[in-house]
């Protein structure tokens, strides 16, 4: 090493928002840092969202290609720019230097996302004498793989670039980052926050990102896989209020005290938390401005980077442990905040009448079960005699007393009135609860999206008749079921929506029926949703007052429960019709989910091919709803797959009759109309819509932006064709097997040929095309390679062949495989119409041949698991290159870019 300041080579992907450039800042204040490597590809700044960057990506002080030799390199360097250390940090896979082991100074490595990539992280380790990683749990995963070097040390903040920008609070909170699927974990939450609270989301990066934060009353944050991801400290580096989740294992408990540095949320507490401190804005900004403290203290890539050079240059031997962590952060810092962490809270509205003399449960013994079930309890009285016999009780914390029985719709109202709680209980005097199944009614509410009401029992009704289509009773059911009704006995509502007048239980439905069909009506009204959920620690007996009555006396009035029943069933019908005829763009809110539920059981049956069985549930719904557009349009779908046409006809004409917005909204069911009567063209079924109308972005940014003339061999109807066409201005023609879809591609490209593209290729002009696309073709041909080798006669000099193809060797193929099974599938990887199969090795096999060169090959992956150990250990002892294997297997398609071999 030089007596002086020691050189650095720090090596990553250069675009301006990696890791690696919070590394470059920090090893500058005290080193000679050169950096080395190539660029970000361009492709890569759609696919991962990057254009908010708003900063150039420019070369580093070495630019390379992505296998450099570091030998060669540091031979070529002048001597006083040769490295004293050499330092590779995660960025873009793919970047992986050559020759390390011949090059002798310290070279160390820092991984970021071993929670992602633990398998490729695990083998490229060993080329390096230090391993830092980011993620504290898989210390001992690399040690088991005989990595003895390695050393944790967690992500940072940069002072300069997380820095409070502002102090205008301008939103409640705030989240920077990736949405992810809808049906994600990280989606569903910032859906149930922004349901209720002003919520910003941006994806944005550096001083932007920053100022975003500042602005948050509250910083949300989400970890994907336990991983204590960099926007706890850069949020906390701001100012503002971080509630995050607990990333277990990964070191955030030790180092982060919940209400005191941030807040920590679940997933059935989080809207509390938000809550609170966007109430308690005083204990807020305490926390916040403490938190911005410890991470200042002790957590910026500052201390992150002298941590690391004293062990890879100066022999320290440990890195420290997460507590170390915590007792730097701390040190010198006051801590002034109340450390109570606020807990939901819960109301029980009980309207009490008498001692339920039909059932063996009263509200003497409710209120024993409630003494070990916490929440306050509030007791509506309908009767003098029973408020003087338990107004006293010691569970009771809030009454009133009605002189007269007003009534379950009243009494609710009232309690709901006096609940100070966000989830209130309704509960029957003549009712017995457990705790567990309160605390579950309780998680159900706040957990599923959009709920205002849950409960144990509730039904399908249908609104003409007046009658149950369906109930579901106790233990009948084991999965939340949205329905269209909630039973009174025993279910819990958000306070909330009530409070604000949203909903409110009718008082004309004195003094029962209806109130609940009528809740239900009102809730949809509303855009919210009524579930029953599978808690069953409970026993109820219908009717314990009622039943033991034979006259029900309320308000001065005496009436027979069915005199009751019939009354309030012609108030319904008077107030909803009323309703109904106001709310006529509402209408679909009288239709049943029933229709939903039976429809959806219709549809899995139809995805495991039971088509007769779906038919039947199909045509159940049609039987009550003979308007369910749904139902008519799968029926049609069902015979297209059965090949009857006339008969899918029928129903596709049916729909078209009672609901054309509908018809035109199915591309495939409007097209099978309008072609099913030409015999010449094969009538498109399963496939006809997604399949010929996807306008595959992931190909569109391949096309070099220059070409003028382009050709796509397997156009459908020319929905990617005519986006380009339309971006770059070029002539766009088409081939395209199916007539149908032909016909709709020419109204849209400039030319269409129909039929094989074998028979075409002579009917193409030579030397023409700058640019050719096979979007999942190639394995749909006979001879892929008498085709390539052909057409590529129709390029210009410079024209490319862009294609996407299936790799084979992905996971689930190769588990079945191995599983015993080859089956194929409508549609993925398993085509029934794909007649070739391809690998990586295979693909670029296949062009070579054609006398095409391979300019670009991206992977196409999905979230999958890495293949087992074992199987990985078994097969690497005979010969087969495991590391390949286990990468390749997480590649669902390959993106391909070729050009002549000649040029």
């Amino acid at each position: 090493m030089n007596n002086q300041t020691p050189n650095i080579w720090l090596a990553y992907v250069s675009y301006p928002v990696t890791t690696a450039v919070y590394f470059e800042r920090a090893l500058k204040q005290q080193y000679n840092v050169t950096t080395i490597g190539p660029t970000l590809p361009r492709q890569f700044i759609e696919s991962w969202n990057l254009e908010n960057m708003k900063l150039p990506i420019k070369p580093l002080d070495i630019d390379t290609d992505s296998s450099p030799d570091l030998e060669y390199l540091i031979a070529k360097t002048e001597k006083q720019m040769q490295p004293d250390m050499f330092l590779w940090v995660e960025s873009v896979n793919g970047y992986f230097p050559q020759n390390l082991s011949k090059v002798n100074i310290p070279k160390a490595c820092y991984f970021i996302d071993s929670h992602i990539n633990l398998q490729r992280q695990l083998e490229w380790a060993k080329n390096f004498d230090f391993v830092f990683i980011a993620q504290i749990e898989y210390i001992d995963s690399f040690k088991k793989a005989g990595i003895e070097n390695v050393y944790w040390l967690p992500l940072g903040c940069d002072l300069q670039i997380h820095s409070k920008k502002t102090d205008a609070k301008l939103f409640d909170v705030g989240f920077v980052g990736s949405l992810g699927a809808q049906q994600d974990r990280r989606y569903q939450l910032l859906s149930k926050i922004g349901s209720r609270f002003q919520l910003s989301y941006k994806r944005c990066f550096w001083e932007e990102m920053s100022e975003h934060f500042a602005q948050s009353k509250i910083v949300f944050n989400n970890a994907i896989l336990n991983d204590l991801n960099m926007r706890v400290f850069e949020a906390m580096s701001t100012g503002s209020f971080l509630l995050t989740d607990q990333a277990k294992n990964s070191g955030q408990e030790e180092m982060f005290v919940d209400g005191e540095d941030l807040g920590i949320y679940t997933d059935s507490d989080i809207l509390d938390k938000v809550e609170y401190y966007l109430k308690n804005e005083t204990i807020r900004e305490k926390i916040a401005d403490h938190g911005r403290q410890i991470v200042h203290n002790a957590h910026t890539y500052k201390h992150r980077v002298d941590e690391l050079v004293k062990v890879a240059l100066y022999g320290q031997k440990n890195t420290p442990d997460p507590l170390e962590w915590r007792d730097r952060s701390v040190n010198n810092v006051k801590t002034n905040i109340p450390t109570e962490i606020p807990q939901p809270k819960r109301s029980f509205v009980i309207p009490v009448l008498d001692m339920s003399p039909a059932s063996p449960f009263n509200i003497v013994k409710l209120l024993d079960d409630l003494e070990e079930i916490p929440g306050e309890v509030i007791i509506i009285f309908n009767s003098l005699d029973m408020a003087e016999k338990l107004k006293n009780h010691p569970r009771i914390d809030y009454y009133a007393i009605m002189n007269e029985n007003v009534g379950v719709s009243r009494a609710w109202n009232i309690g709901l009135n006096i609940s100070q709680a966000p989830v209130t209980f309704i509960l029957n005097s003549d009712l017995h609860i457990e705790k567990q199944s309160v605390d579950l009614l309780e998680r159900y509410l706040l957990e599923i999206e959009n709920a205002a009401i849950v409960g144990p029992q509730g039904s399908f009704f249908h609104y003409e008749s007046g009658q149950d289509l369906l109930y579901f009773d106790k233990g009948s059911f084991n999965y939340p079921i949205e329905v269209d009704a909630v039973s009174g006995f025993f279910f819990a509502v958000k306070t909330d929506y009530f409070n604000s007048g949203t909903l409110k239980f009718d008082n004309q439905y004195s003094p029962c029926y209806f109130e609940e069909w009528d809740l239900g009506l009102q809730i949809k009204l509303a855009g919210l949703k009524s579930y029953v959920v599978p808690v069953t620690g409970y026993e109820h007996e219908w009717s314990g007052s009622i039943r033991a009555l034979r006259m029900i006396r309320y308000l001065k009035k005496e009436e027979t429960a069915g005199q009751i029943h019939e009354r309030n069933q012609k108030l319904f019908w008077k107030k909803w019709n009323e309703k109904k005829e106001k709310n006529k763009d509402r209408a679909q809110i009288f239709n049943s989910h029933w229709i939903e539920f039976f429809t959806g059981k219709a549809d899995k049956l139809v995805q495991f091919g039971m088509l007769d069985e779906a038919g039947k549930f199909y045509k159940q719904v049609l039987q009550i709803y003979p308007k369910s557009s749904k139902s008519l349009y799968m029926l049609g779908k069902i015979e297209e797959k059965k090949n009857n046409l006339q008969a899918a006809l029928k129903y596709y004409e049916q729909l078209n009759a009672i609901d054309p917005e509908y018809l035109i909204n199915q591309n495939d069911a409007k097209l099978f109309v309008e072609t099913a009567k030409d015999n010449s063209d094969p009538i498109e079924s399963e496939k006809f819509g997604e399949y010929y109308e996807n306008p595959r972005p992931e190909i569109q940014q391949l096309i070099n932006k220059s070409s003028k003339t382009i050709l796509d061999v397997g156009c459908g109807r020319g929905k990617m064709a005519s986006e380009i066409k339309t971006s770059l201005g070029s002539e766009v023609w088409g081939i395209e097997l199916v007539k149908s879809a032909a016909v709709v591609a020419k109204d849209r490209l400039d030319h269409v040929l129909i039929g094989k593209v074998e028979d075409n290729i002579r009917q193409l002009p030579d030397a023409y095309f700058d640019s050719i696309i096979f979007a999942d073709v190639l394995e749909h041909l006979i001879d892929p390679l008498i085709v390539l080798s052909s057409i590529k006669t129709k390029l210009t000099n410079d024209g490319e062949i862009i294609a996407s193809i299936p790799n084979v060797r992905f996971w689930n193929v190769v588990k079945n495989l191995l599983s015993g099974f080859w089956e194929y599938e409508e549609a993925g990887i398993m085509d029934n119409s794909h007649l070739r199969f391809f690998t990586r090795n295979s693909i670029c096999s296949l062009f070579d041949k054609a006398g095409l060169k391979i300019k670009d090959l991206y992977s196409l992956r999905v979230q999958s698991p890495d293949l087992p150990k074992e199987l990985l250990d078994a097969l690497s002892k005979e010969g087969v290159n495991t590391e390949t294997l286990n990468a390749e297997s997480k590649d669902f398609q390959y993106l391909v870019r070729a050009i002549k071999k000649d040029n």
